[in-house]
């Protein structure tokens, strides 16, 4: 180890920090000619992510920020099914039993951005399809990597802005029974048809329920609102279960974006949570004095309790 070591258990590197790849391993160590490289008689583990150069490996398809703020990274393996067997792989698999830190850069050109320090999310990974070096489809694993500290983030790596669209119900056959991600989170069957009943009830009342973007300030990435009624206005989290955690989920939710909304001017918008049946009472107190409705279904439509 370097005796010029910062604080943060020997590590030299604040987020933001830009560097060549080069002068990072001089500092930390680590393989050279790998993307995820386990640092020798240290816990750290560095994870390197170009997304331009990772096109040829098909490392794009998935790589970078999601809305949720939570950074997608696809695993190591070229060629061929890539394996939660490599070194790089299993390193950032083992990460929490065997207490390694994981510092995530992504590299823009010949400079590398140090995001920060990062573990792996809720869920931890999933198994997708993209091409290889050869262009032949494979199996490659991408990691759900969340920043344990605000995550500094460049705008190469922000996905491309969506604009605001009519809201359309989805599709029950577009999820599994299991679920299916989205903006980062898992979505089951049963809150997507939730959603698509008070979406379209809400359009027999006659207001215009929209698909609407929220631009995150710090990094540009957006974030969508399960639904957005522009005539209340009015923005909605859905969940499908009014038990406990899903009802603290979609209270943080909701009023994060709210709160995106009021910091981008729009200070009249409502915030409400959707679920399939009444939260228990202390929960109920805590969205009334929070300023939250709560939607339930009653008969052929909706109700605030």
């Amino acid at each position: 180890m370097n005796s010029d070591a910062a604080s943060d258990h020997g590590w030299w590197f604040q987020s933001g920090q830009v560097a060549l790849p080069k002068d990072v391993h001089d500092k930390a160590g680590g393989n050279r000619q790998r993307v995820i490289t386990r640092v020798a008689g240290s816990t750290d583990v560095l994870i390197f992510s170009d997304p331009v150069r990772g096109r040829r490996y098909g490392y794009d398809r998935f790589e970078g920020v999601r809305e949720d703020g939570s950074f997608w990274y696809t695993g190591e393996g070229t060629k061929g099914d890539q394996s939660l067997e490599s070194a790089g792989n299993r390193a950032i698999l083992r990460a929490d039993v065997e207490g390694l830190r994981l510092r995530l850069f992504v590299t823009e050109g010949t400079m590398a951005t140090y995001m920060g320090e990062v573990v792996r999310g809720d869920p931890p990974s999933e198994w997708r399809r993209a091409p290889d070096v050869d262009g032949v489809e494979r199996d490659v694993v991408v990691f759900h990597l969340v920043p344990v500290d605000r995550m500094v983030t460049p705008k190469v790596v922000v996905l491309a802005p969506q604009p605001t669209t009519v809201w359309t119900p989805p599709s029950d056959g577009d999820y599994t029974v299991a679920g299916a991600l989205v903006n980062g989170r898992v979505v089951t069957r049963q809150e997507m048809r939730l959603q698509a009943q008070f979406g379209l009830w809400l359009q027999t009342q006659g207001r215009n329920v929209l698909r609407r973007p929220i631009v995150v300030p710090s990094s540009g990435a957006q974030v969508f609102p399960d639904l957005f009624d522009a005539s209340t206005p009015m923005v909605v989290e859905a969940k499908k279960s009014a038990a406990r955690e899903y009802v603290r989920e979609a209270i943080g939710q909701v009023l994060d974006y709210q709160n995106l909304l009021h910091l981008d001017g729009e200070r009249q918008v409502r915030a409400a949570i959707l679920v399939p049946g009444a939260p228990d009472e202390d929960l109920m107190v805590l969205c009334r004095r929070l300023g939250i409705d709560v939607y339930i279904p009653e008969g052929d439509g909706f109700r605030t309790v």
